[in-house]
């Protein structure tokens, strides 16, 4: 294996040097990039070379050239696009978000008449017929992969979505765009014989089928069309409130529109609110992995979760329009020391945050009960919390003497985003300096804590199969297998069928026998809106 690794491309390079090579080499090619990771890769001035067996492939000035006699229709260059990365967009500036990927503008929390919002919107809105030609591509290719499945499409196909990953970009379609890229690279792993999850499929191609689905309804539709990139400025940090960050609280991400990670919300000491987020593409199981894993910010070397319990000291940073900060070059960061609640107290908290102590009186999966000086005051879990790593937390709640149940809660609108546990009833690690970010953390109860008997937890153990798990399962077996995986298990549909009439969904029942009956993209979306709902 090369210990470098093979360059992204632009998805217009790929596509262009695919199209010229003939149907037959295609599947060659298709043979050779499965076996990419035995290439020896060379880095040069504009390009790079690779040993493709006994040949040469040279990439240069965007052009392929091939040592063998048929270049550049050739079976070694298709393989080399088939198997390198796509490239990301070109930024308008250096900066990207601080934790990676960042969120589609769709999920914002904030309005259209938000400022900060208006600014990552594109100045002007592509032509219709443009959004047409774009949507109308898609909807093909979403109606080829629901009638084929995505495991059984050709190297053709591949050139097709490549194609309109370029025209969405050139178009202005930011949120069809990233769709389209997060599909195109489920496709390239299955064509070099990469291990691709069903579930990924499913996600990346009814996101596809929804954006176009929204701009064919209404062209001018900005949520469907997306927000560019954000721009990122270098910030004011001279002087100790602003050059030291000091993160509140984090928060899971899980979006609708296939996204998922985690938000840390910071502020300065003069009293400015700024946010590291990571949220690539994936569901509710990538936030432990999220979380867990590598901040992106200067030089540190360090995890989010460990980002999110230390001050934090920055110079040369940038910051976009609604308090992104950004890691380009030049940032210079370290942590500082532990935030305590006596830190957060000392603190003038935004109006949309506040602390509450008392007494868990009770929790369930959606909100917790707090008996405080003031009365009873119910705090909710965000929904992204709810979808992650809360009922374990829950559980530990519920098992515990109530008396002993004491807590302090940071609380954001309604919501609860951190908690202190008072005299230590929850075990928490030293690592994790005294707080809980529902639905991001885990914790355990403290060896030989009173446990309360008298709670039913019964709720923990979630059914063999619901109407979630039905109607997910087929949704995947078509994305990857097509129509052909749909009536293999034709004799299933019957069954799941009764089960959800049994369990009292019978509209999910009807959209079922629907999507069986004809799996296309629209009956796809009917099965994700009900899920959704």
């Amino acid at each position: 294996m090369s210990a470098t690794p093979l360059p992204s491309l632009a998805p217009g390079v790929s596509a262009d040097a695919l199209a010229v090579i003939p149907s037959r080499l295609l599947k060659r090619a298709e043979k050779l990039a499965a076996d990419s990771d035995s290439w020896q890769v060379k880095l040069v001035d504009d390009g790079f070379r690779v040993e493709v067996g006994t040949t040469t492939v040279t990439y240069l000035e965007n052009k392929f050239e091939c040592s063998c006699l048929i270049s550049p229709k050739c079976a070694h260059i298709g393989a080399v696009c088939m198997a390198a990365p796509i490239a990301a967009e070109a930024e308008d500036s250096d900066e990207s978000p601080a934790g990676g990927v960042d969120k589609p503008a769709a999920d914002k929390a904030t309005t259209d008449t938000d400022s900060a919002a208006q600014a990552a919107w594109a100045k002007k809105l592509p032509a219709v017929a443009d959004i047409a030609g774009c949507v109308s591509q898609a909807q093909d290719i979403t109606s080829a992969i629901c009638d084929q499945g995505l495991a059984n499409l050709s190297a053709r196909f591949h050139m097709q979505l490549l194609a309109l990953v370029r025209t969405t970009r050139v178009v202005g379609l930011p949120r069809l765009e990233r769709a389209i890229t997060a599909l195109a690279t489920l496709s390239q792993d299955a064509r070099v014989g990469k291990p691709v999850a069903r579930g990924e499929v499913a996600r990346q191609l009814f996101a596809v089928a929804m954006v176009a689905h929204l701009l064919d309804r209404d062209p001018h539709d900005r949520d469907a069309i997306g927000a560019a990139r954000r721009a990122y400025k270098p910030l004011e940090l001279s002087g100790a409130q602003n050059a030291t960050f000091i993160p509140l609280y984090a928060e899971p991400i899980v979006t609708t529109s296939g996204f998922a990670g985690m938000s840390i919300t910071l502020c300065t000491r003069g009293g400015d609110m700024f946010s590291i987020t990571k949220t690539p593409p994936g569901d509710a199981s990538a936030v432990p992995t999220i979380w867990y894993g590598p901040v992106r910010l200067g030089d540190m070397h360090c995890s989010h979760a460990h980002l999110a319990r230390h001050m934090l000291l920055m110079s040369g940073g940038k910051g976009s329009a609604d308090g992104r900060i950004g890691s380009g070059k030049g940032v210079r960061a370290a942590l500082g020391q532990e935030v305590s609640l006596e830190l957060i107290r000392s603190l003038s908290l935004p109006g949309d945050l506040s602390l509450v102590s008392g007494v868990v009186c009770d929790a369930t999966l959606k909100e917790l009960s707090l008996n405080t000086r003031e009365g009873i005051v119910t705090v909710n879990f965000s929904a992204a919390a709810r979808r992650t790593n809360i009922r374990n937390l829950v559980n530990l709640i519920l098992a515990t003497k109530p008396d002993d149940r004491g807590v302090t809660c940071l609380i954001h609108g309604s919501e609860v985003v951190c908690l202190w546990p008072e005299d230590n009833w929850l075990q928490l690690k030293p690592e994790q300096g005294g707080r809980i970010f529902p639905g991001l953390d885990s914790v355990s109860a403290v060896a030989g804590a009173p446990v309360d008997t008298q709670q039913q937890t019964d709720f923990a153990a979630p059914p063999t199969r619901g109407v979630s798990d039905v109607l997910t399962v087929w949704l995947e077996r078509c994305a990857l297998g097509g129509r052909s995986a749909i009536r293999t298990h034709h004799a299933a549909c019957a069954a799941d069928v009764r089960l959800l009439n049994d369990a009292g969904a019978p509209y999910a029942a009807e959209l079922l026998q629907r999507f069986v009956t004809d799996p296309t993209p629209r009956h796809g979306l009917s099965l994700v809106a009900y899920l959704q709902s």
